[in-house]
């Protein structure tokens, strides 16, 4: 369940406040608070993409291509994607000085 009020969903007559860590990034204070807590990086990883992103569109996106392939075209670029996103988020942290 999101933040908010207990026991209630997020509706557009009930939205959610977030406090981003960086207007725009999604990623409340809470859970960037807990993914630099984590003892590695995949709990890390796993900790910020439960706090980003709803169970349902988890499971589905891994439903559509149940058998890992990997594309030799392809190789690293995620990787490539979450260490930059993860240097700009603690760029704007340092910047900021958000603890």
């Amino acid at each position: 369940m999101h933040p908010g009020s207990p026991g209630s969903l997020p509706s557009p007559s009930n939205p959610v406040q977030i406090e981003e860590i960086v207007p725009g990034s999604d990623v409340s204070r809470s859970v960037w608070r807990s993914a630099c807590q984590a003892s590695s990086g995949t709990s890390m990883a796993r900790i910020l993409l439960l706090g980003v992103f709803d169970i349902e569109t988890l499971v589905k996106s891994n439903l559509r291509d149940a058998v890992m392939s990997k594309h030799s075209d392809s190789a690293g670029q995620i990787g490539t994607a979450l260490n930059g996103k993860m240097a700009e988020l603690r760029l704007a942290m340092s910047r900021k000085n958000v603890k």
